[in-house]
């Protein structure tokens, strides 16, 4: 029943809304921001000659999904994001204002 109601709602959403282009817009901006943050990480990382699985077994994670987030395939936590930055001596900071 309620997957009725899911796919009515979505056969009648204007997916030419200025509201839904520009939430749109605001989620490609964020995604590429996010790439940005990892590939950043990444090269650090790799600039200390630390390997993928050290800093995953230093965070206490696999080291496939530190695969997996920096190649941007799975959203980590904010604690793994710090905790990666503190594993290769590096700090990151959010800051959070209205929009």
């Amino acid at each position: 029943m309620n997957n009725d109601v899911n796919e009515k709602n979505l056969s009648d959403f204007n997916w030419d809304s200025p509201e839904f282009l520009k939430l749109r817009e605001v989620a490609q901006t964020q995604l590429r921001e996010e790439k940005r943050l990892f590939q950043s990480l990444k090269d650090a990382r790799e600039s200390q000659g630390l390997s993928l699985e050290e800093v995953a077994f230093r965070m206490g994670i696999t080291g496939n999904r530190l695969e997996m987030i920096e190649s941007g395939n799975i959203d980590p936590t904010l604690g793994e994001v710090g905790r990666y930055a503190t594993c290769i001596n590096h700090k990151v900071s959010f800051k959070i204002k209205e929009a």
